[in-house]
């Protein structure tokens, strides 16, 4: 691991993030991937806002937060381009622990994410979006084929 991400690592802090984001940790967000990822670096969510809306959440995680323009680790970043998978192995667009430490939306974890809100009504009408940056806390991490049984009502004894 570089020094940089190294710096990003021991310095991050929650607590002065909390104050510029929207905190997001009560809300239920998921996250949803292969049976074999190791990176988990987008979620959903979604509100019942009452009257017939909702709230789709799409939240990314924001590896922007940890890494200073034109850094050493920006730099790396930008050579990488992002994460590439193997049938064995994984080349991570971050260091390896900058990227499970601070950006993996693991569950049970607060992260750091950029979050898009899409409202919609019960006929599935768009009535508003935003942008926001937010804290989340993945209350659960779903594989592809837990999330198809649960869509197909298949949730006896899970």
């Amino acid at each position: 691991m570089t020094e940089d991400a190294k710096r990003a690592v021991r310095e991050y802090s929650l607590d002065s993030e909390l104050v510029r984001r929207e905190d997001l940790c009560h809300q239920t967000v998921i996250t949803i991937d292969p049976d074999d990822a190791k990176d988990f670096d987008d979620a959903i969510s979604l509100r019942r806002l009452g009257r017939g809306r909702y709230e789709l959440g799409i939240h990314i995680a924001d590896v922007s937060a940890f890494v200073t323009p034109d850094s050493p680790l920006d730099i790396e970043a930008r050579q990488r381009g992002n994460s590439v998978y193997f049938p064995r192995f994984v080349i991570p667009m971050l260091p390896g622990s900058a990227q499970q430490r601070l950006c993996s939306l693991q569950e049970g974890q607060p992260r750091l994410t950029k979050s898009a809100f899409i409202e919609y009504d019960n006929k599935g009408t768009r009535l508003s979006k935003r942008l926001c940056n937010t804290v989340i806390c993945s209350r659960k991490r779903l594989t592809y084929g837990e999330a198809t049984r649960i869509l197909e009502g298949q949730t006896r004894g899970r």
